[in-house]
């Protein structure tokens, strides 16, 4: 009967310290966002496997810019696969970062390849882990209260140049 008794007390008292200190598997588990979340970077989009949208931010001193590239698609025959004929950049217009949310407006053509503009686009680009995030594109004045998933973006990482690497400190190359 002591030894049921003395069981009980120990896990009493391993559960309680469990629950007053975070665990490292919590922590593991934790949200991967930093709490100051960066947009700054090149973000790329994929539709069909092939690069759909790039999207570049600068977030310089509290002032937001970038442009964004839409890849044009196409193929020949439905049969065949696609393919990626070009895109252009073109500016963010308004943009705005409030935490881990970037919104901006991109002026919109009313056809490819025509100068004749339309209402601008509204987009709304939102940080999920250090480097994904989804996007968001409406129409209308207001967002709609079921955006879906959104296209899926990817920052691109750059690797560190051969210079960068030769004026590290051997202690940070590993």
């Amino acid at each position: 009967m002591k030894v049921i008794r003395v069981s009980l007390i120990v896990g009493s008292a391993f559960v309680a310290l469990i629950l007053a200190e975070s665990s490292p598997l919590a922590a593991q588990n934790a949200p991967t966002v930093p709490s100051t979340p960066s947009l700054d970077g090149t973000w790329e989009g994929k539709v069909n496997d092939l690069p759909a949208i790039e999207l570049k931010v600068s977030d310089s001193r509290g002032k937001v810019s970038g442009t964004m590239i839409f890849y044009f698609q196409e193929r020949n025959d439905p049969s065949e696969p696609w393919h990626v004929t070009g895109g252009d950049p073109a500016p963010l217009l308004l943009p705005r970062v409030e935490g881990n949310i970037l919104t901006f407006e991109l002026q919109h053509h009313t056809c490819h390849n025509c100068a004749e503009l339309g209402p601008n686009r509204k987009f709304r680009v939102e940080l999920k882990e250090p480097n994904e995030a989804r996007l968001w594109m409406w129409e209308k004045q207001d967002p709609p209260k079921d955006p879906g998933p959104g296209l899926k973006l990817e920052r691109r990482i750059e690797p560190a140049s051969p210079q960068k690497a030769a004026k590290s400190p051997p202690s940070s190359r590993k």
